[in-house]
């Protein structure tokens, strides 16, 4: 499988495409311009996405990958929901977001918007499959409720907003919460095994060199 990686220069968020045999699976669409791009010129044939949380930078493209594409939408229950609230995705705070992450001042405002509900929601933990690769898709609450880690054949995670390289999850956001972190999203995070490659939602993918037990709360 052929993993891309799309950054939004404003953002810095990560988007991932997951290729197999001229079939694509859309992991946080965020630049929508350069996805679709992406997708010209190769001549991919999208078939879903999968959000790892709410926020407004992971969801940034998803209307407009969907008006074109009509993809069905995968997310957790919360952060389904929350998607389509200006106030809980964050957006009404774009430009300030955006400020504290890179130190980047746009020219420009950026408006406030909300997303259609997601399609397919779970609650837990959900398996999928895409042309032979496996999917565990777990609720990871903490940087924001609607939060998931995606398990991809035992051996590459996707991470949203947790395990960025030389970075503490951000877990003062409205809608963080530091316990459901601590009790319910760390053990799973200190469970990835060393070895595994992690595709985090701003930064650089890298290989986790050791265990991450010693992860602290």
């Amino acid at each position: 499988m052929n993993i891309c990686r799309i950054t939004n220069p404003i953002t810095t968020e990560n988007s991932y495409l997951l290729e197999e045999k001229g079939s694509v699976l859309i992991i946080d669409p965020g630049d929508s311009g350069k996805i679709l791009d992406f997708l010209r010129r190769r001549n991919l044939l999208p078939e879903g996405v999968i959000l790892t949380h709410e926020h407004f930078d992971h969801i940034e493209g998803l209307e407009e990958i969907r008006r074109i594409c009509h993809l069905p939408v995968t997310a957790s229950a919360a952060c389904g929901s929350r998607i389509a609230d200006p106030r809980l995705n964050l957006s009404v705070v774009y430009d300030l977001c955006v400020f504290q992450m890179s130190g980047y001042v746009s020219p420009d405002r950026h408006h406030p918007f909300a997303c259609a509900p997601a399609d397919n929601v779970f609650s837990g933990s959900c398996d999928l499959s895409f042309h032979g690769h496996f999917l565990h898709l777990t609720e990871c609450p903490g940087h924001s409720p609607g939060s998931i880690l995606i398990r991809v054949d035992d051996s590459c995670y996707f991470t949203g907003d947790y395990m960025i390289d030389h970075a503490e999850p951000n877990l003062t956001l409205s809608g963080s919460s530091r316990p459901d972190y601590i009790r319910r999203t760390l053990p799973l995070l200190r469970k990835i095994p060393a070895g595994s490659m992690l595709y985090p939602g701003h930064g650089e993918p890298y290989r986790l060199s050791e265990s991450a037990e010693s992860l602290h709360s």
